[in-house]
């Protein structure tokens, strides 16, 4: 199953060449990105709902009518998680100019969540992979959806051209994961102040990296050069 990663040569080429210096963000920062055309505040999904929508709700198992000409919003917090964002749409002109890329990586992500799970396994995290699901702004779709299901959900608008493919890294003790680390005692793996850099780094070990990058185009106004693995 291939997708695809938009960024930066400066900071992606290393990562092609040797598997090392990957990025996952902290959900959390998304709304902090640089990029005005795909910053998004992540840490609180919410839709507008109306009566006419829905005409009853249903809390502790009772049910409660909604009055008529009612409108109020309905938000959801998704669980604090490291996440890669990749895209189904490979070397797709309008997703260069979006994100202000210069390549474009071809990942096998099965193979990644292979490796990422199997390398973390006595760490205890959690590895979830999906298509994002986009919701228009009066739908229904956050309603049954579950904290961890939000990290998969986005507004159609504007972000559904992205075509976004989700890898996401859940720590057991989610907020308050700490890592007993050698020099540094136990490090907190979230940032009390969060800002648009935070994140870990993961690295790719050869042989089985080969197996991971399958494919790199690089991308500027003049040329367009592409390179098979």
């Amino acid at each position: 199953m291939i997708k695809y990663l938009y960024g930066k040569r400066c900071y992606l080429d290393d990562f092609t060449k040797t598997g090392k210096g990957l990025w996952f963000r902290d959900l959390y920062t998304m709304g902090m990105l640089s990029n005005e055309n795909i910053k998004d505040k992540e840490e609180c999904k919410s839709i507008k709902i109306n009566s006419e929508d829905i005409s009853t709700i249903t809390l502790a198992g009772r049910d409660f009518p909604i009055a008529p000409n009612t409108h109020f919003d309905i938000s959801i917090r998704p669980p604090r998680c490291h996440v890669l964002c990749l895209s189904d749409k490979g070397n797709d002109p309008e997703l260069f100019a979006l994100f202000d890329a210069d390549i474009c990586i071809a990942i096998n992500v099965v193979k990644m969540e292979e490796m990422i799970r199997e390398a973390n396994r006595h760490i205890g995290i959690k590895v979830v992979a999906d298509n994002i699901k986009y919701y228009k702004n009066n739908s229904t779709e956050l309603l049954n959806c579950k904290p961890e299901e939000a990290v998969f959900r986005k507004p159609a608008e504007p972000y559904e051209k992205e075509s976004e493919y989700r890898i996401a890294i859940f720590w057991i003790n989610g907020e308050n994961s700490t890592l007993n680390t050698a020099e540094d005692s136990h490090i907190n793996m979230f940032c009390t102040d969060a800002s648009e850099n935070d994140h870990i780094t993961l690295t790719f070990q050869c042989p089985k990296f080969n197996q991971i990058v399958v494919g790199v185009t690089t991308f500027d106004k003049s040329e367009k050069k592409e390179e098979k693995r």
